[in-house]
């Protein structure tokens, strides 16, 4: 029996570090971050609103493929976890976000000749693993008018004077989960997520 239980703690280790060989070398494994980085929206002293781009930002980590990224998907939660219920607005009732992508994600391998079509992979001449360069989007809007309106709709006025609603109390604790999903160099499916994004109160 002790012979047993030797060989099998023994296996554990080397079954584990089989199974992240295979994902580091061959599947892509992309961070993800925004620019400025929660998600928010301002109101001004006329109550005019206004939704605030975000940049995203993507990088690869040291050995992942390369992936086109083609679009996400955000679902809105409040500060219990519970969905938001959106408020209907000009675009609708719209709780839940997408958008289209079309951002290429480089491999995290160096080497001294990239492929035309795959650029750098395990098999390339000279490969090394770096983490990848980091690539941007342009500016995306990714908080919906009526998650918006939901949002003020719990907050409360405690002061109104000439430069806003300075005394404006917000919930906190809103987020965002986004999901993006793509094609890897490879051809194959790319889930990535969810990612949390803060939803700051406005300002």
């Amino acid at each position: 029996m002790k012979r047993f239980w030797l060989v099998f703690a023994l296996a554990v280790p080397v079954l584990i570090l089989t199974g992240c060989g295979i994902n580091f070398f061959n599947g892509p494994s992309v961070s993800f971050s925004t620019v400025p980085g929660a998600l928010g929206y301002s109101i001004s002293s006329s109550g005019v609103i206004t939704v605030g781009e975000r940049v995203l930002t993507f990088r690869n980590r040291a050995g992942a493929m390369g992936v086109t990224l083609t679009g996400y998907t955000i679902e809105f939660f409040n500060e219990n976890g519970a969905p938001v219920d959106a408020i209907e607005s000009a675009a609708g009732i719209d709780n839940v976000s997408r958008g289209s992508l079309n951002l290429f994600v480089p491999p995290g391998i160096d080497c001294t000749s990239p492929d035309l079509d795959l650029g750098c992979t395990v098999n390339s001449a000279g490969a090394t693993f770096v983490e990848g360069p980091v690539v941007s989007t342009q500016g995306y809007q990714l908080l919906p008018d009526g998650i918006v309106l939901a949002h003020l709709e719990h907050c409360t006025i405690e002061d109104q004077n000439a430069d806003g609603f300075s005394g404006l109390v917000c919930p906190t604790g809103w987020y965002g989960e986004i999901t993006f999903t793509g094609v890897s160099t490879t051809g194959r499916g790319y889930v990535s997520g969810p990612h949390i994004l803060a939803i700051a109160p406005p300002n």
